[in-house]
Order: C-alpha cells, then structure tokens, then sequence
C-alpha cells in the first residue's frame, strides 16, 4: 500500500475485508480508542457501542479475557499480565518443540536481547503470539479430551466386534481417510471451532464485579465468593482512609476503595482476621475517644473521625450481593446512568495515605473544556 492518503481508517477497512480476528490484550480502551479515533465518535449507549463495534470487525478476541475465563487456561497461569503472560506462554511453546517464526528482516522482536515491552509493535507481537499459544493450547486439549472419549468408545466397539466377528474393511478405511483429511485441516480450524470461538466478543473489564462486556449479546454475571471484601456506607463527610483504618484496627491491613464520598470497599489483605469483622453500625463507644475531649481528639481532628462515624455500617460481600449486587443480566446502559449520577452528585476524598496499594483510579468533577482537553489523541496500552 503506497497510497500518500493512507491513514489507520485504511488498515481498519483492511482487517474488516480479510474477515481475520481483531487481537488485543485487555482489549476495552484499546478498542474504544480505535473507534473513536478512526471510525465514529462513540455512541451514548453501550448497545448502540456494540453494534458500531460489530459493524467494523466481526469477531474481537481479548487474550487476556480468554486466559482468566477459559476452563481449559484459567488454572494455567499465576498471572494474565501482558508480559508475565507472554513469558508464560512463550516457554511452553519452546517446550513442546513448537516456535513462532518471523519473516526475514522481521526479527527484531524475536532477539533474546529483545528489551522493547511497551513499544506498540512489540505489545502487539506479543499479544499476537499470546494469541497463537492459547489457540493452540484449547486446541491440544480438547484433542486429548476427545482421544479419551474414542479410547472409552474403543473399549465399548471391542466388546461387541467380540460377538461378531465379521469386520468390514471397505468401511474402516473410508473412516481412516476421514481421519487424515481432518488432521489436514487442523490449522482452519482451530481458531475457528466452538470450543474458541464462544469466547469470541469479550472484552475484559479490570477490577470490576462485572468483569467482561459482550459485544455479541447481554452479560451473564456471576458475582464471585469475596469473604475478604466488605461494604461500607454511611461514611461521613471528612472521613479519611487512615480513619477508617483507626475505626477498624483489629482487621488490619486493609485497602479502602472509595465508590463515592458516602461509600466504600474495605478489602482485607489477611483472610485469617476475616472472622474478627465487626458487621453492622461501627457505634459509638468505637468513637468516643477520637471526640472533643476524649484521649484521642488529635487523632479524630487529623483523620476526620466525628460523632457521625458511630453511623458507619460494615456489611459482609455476601450481604452486599444480595441487596445492591447485580442482577444474573445486567444492562450496563442502565449501570451507566446511575453511575452518571453519582459522580454529578458526589465527589470521591482523596482519602491520604494508607496501607492501600491497590492502584484504583478515582473520579473528580471536571468541567466540559477540561474533558475536551484532556481526550486522548493515541490509544494507550494496558497490561
């Protein structure tokens, strides 16, 4: 292609002709970004976000959603970290004798000096190859799978070719040649058989209790067991994390994940103090020495700790589950507008230093010149 007006909408057209999988790695921003930059500019729905999606590319693949919720890969790995991952993979290949090649004067990024990881091109490798391997990988597997299954049936044929002994050998070979002509198609169809294909249109979602977007049809979600993650509401305005931290030492280390000036997650980092989770109103014997007056009033003034925060109520992930927790569908067009509504109405504290490591981005308010300033012009990788 030599074309002086070529752009990205061009290789988009491409993908789109070739009818091949469109490949990314915790794929979300990445294929917002691409739309919004180089096809249309973003609906306000997330169905209408779908369709515009499906309309460019027909089948989107998120290797990173693939490895933590396929049966066959997600006991595999102790990470879906684009590089932890690649490095895992890329071993296994190399142990069963298998590589992936690069033209001539491409091989740049297959060097084991190779020091390039967020380079875009080699993100992109990597991820292809990530692609590759576990294709091969579901595909292996259910081969296995399958020989176990004909073995058992073998055992079950012999037991009846016992009681009739005549063989027809005109049939056996047909079933053998049936035989070798799949095996020659094995490349067609391992990215494209069921077993692959059903994870297909996934987009994964990080650090989200809904944790991947169907382009293809509705989400099913099944919240998972967190005995370690507890709901807090009723916090009061000023409160801090260290606060928080002094209002509930006994279950300490914890990290704070603010929803929004009101509400919070408080997710214990040992689940061996999980029992000693005081559910239900903090009270206010819990905050009397942090008050005016009492032995602990320095510490109440710097942390936001007030009288208010005997209102503060603990309430167990199970508990949240079955009163706010998303329904077996969810319809993220609705979710949206709530959450719309909540960052209009509150502002999340910054909350000051803590034991929380966990990098979870919070929401201000910005006026509109700041968003249209600050609107990304490139697509950003994420691990």
């Amino acid at each position: 292609i030599t074309s002086p007006t070529l752009n990205f909408r061009a290789v988009i057209e491409l993908i789109k002709e070739a009818k091949c999988p469109v490949v990314a790695h915790n794929a979300t921003l990445d294929i917002l970004h691409t739309v919004d930059q180089f096809w249309e500019y973003l609906p306000n729905t997330l169905d209408d976000c779908k369709n515009l999606i499906n309309s460019m590319w027909d089948n989107v693949v998120d290797t990173k959603y693939l490895a933590q919720y396929h049966p066959l890969l997600q006991n595999c790995f102790t990470s879906t970290a684009l590089g932890s991952l690649y490095n895992t993979v890329s071993d296994e290949l190399k142990t069963s004798g298998r590589a992936v090649s690069m033209a001539p004067g491409f091989d740049r990024y297959t060097k084991d000096d190779n020091k390039t990881e967020h380079e875009a091109g080699y993100d992109a490798y990597m991820t292809g190859v990530i692609y590759l391997a576990l294709a091969l990988f579901i595909h292996d597997g259910n081969e296995e799978e399958e020989g176990k299954n004909k073995e058992v049936e073998e055992v079950e044929n012999e037991k009846v070719e016992k009681e009739d002994s005549e063989t027809d050998d005109d049939e056996k070979e047909e079933g053998e040649a049936s035989e070798e002509e799949s095996d020659d198609d094995t490349e067609k169809t391992m990215f494209l058989s069921k077993e692959i294909m059903s994870y297909y249109g996934k987009l994964y979602l990080m650090r989200c209790d809904h944790p991947y977007i169907n382009l293809k049809g509705e989400e099913e979600i099944l919240i998972p067991h967190c005995p370690n993650k507890f709901f807090l509401q009723n916090i009061p305005s000023g409160m801090t994390n260290i606060g928080i931290e002094k209002l509930y030492p006994t279950i300490q280390p914890a990290s704070v994940a603010w929803l929004n000036d009101s509400t919070a997650w408080l997710i214990l980092k040992d689940d061996t103090k999980i029992s000693l989770a005081k559910l239900g109103a903090l009270g206010m014997a819990t905050v009397q020495s942090f008050l005016p007056g009492a032995s602990r009033e320095v510490e109440g003034k710097a942390y936001g700790i007030t009288k208010d925060a005997s209102r503060i109520e603990l309430i167990s992930h199970e508990k949240w589950a079955e009163v706010y927790g998303p329904k077996k569908a969810v319809n993220y067009n609705n979710l949206a507008s709530t959450l719309a509504h909540v960052k209009s109405e509150s502002n999340i504290p910054s909350g000051g230093p803590s034991f929380d490591d966990i990098d979870i981005p919070t929401v201000n308010k910005r006026g509109r010149e700041d968003e249209l300033e600050e609107k990304p012009s490139k697509i950003q990788k994420t691990d």
